[in-house]
């Protein structure tokens, strides 16, 4: 990690349903530590800043820095979820729901764009966290 370079990565999943109330997709776990040491993860959407400690994701595309896509797919009643729905602004809150839809739908496919920056005064360690979606149909 360097302050100077905003590391990112993305990851993708395919969800639809044929629950009556649709789907929601919830996000679960820890922002990376390396012990006790925790990044920062932002509550509420926020723009990426090099040079601080910071976790963060989305669902849509950006370009600052350049990751991710909007979600593909024929059915326009499933959505990424306020707060992971703007371009170049993320967040990070365990538990949140990401994604939904609001009843039947086909297969919608969600990029998810991970950000993470790095202060300069980070402690060294080995960060690493572990990142679970859980998709659940509403009845």
């Amino acid at each position: 990690m360097s302050p100077d370079v905003t590391l990112t990565a993305q990851s993708q999943m395919g969800v639809g349903t044929n629950a009556s109330g649709g789907f929601a997709i919830t996000v679960n776990g820890t922002p990376p530590a390396a012990g006790t040491r925790v990044i920062n993860a932002p509550i509420a959407p926020t723009s990426s800043i090099q040079g601080t400690n910071q976790f963060g994701i989305n669902l849509v595309a950006n370009n600052s820095p350049s990751v991710g896509h909007d979600p593909e797919g024929p059915f326009a009643n499933a959505f990424p979820s306020p707060g992971y729905d703007q371009p170049n602004e993320y967040k990070f809150v365990d538990g949140d729901t990401v994604a939904y839809s609001t009843n039947v739908s086909l297969v919608k496919k969600f990029t998810v764009s991970y950000i993470l920056n790095s202060a300069p005064d980070l402690h060294a360690g080995i960060y690493s966290t572990t990142i679970t979606f859980i998709a659940s149909g509403r009845f």
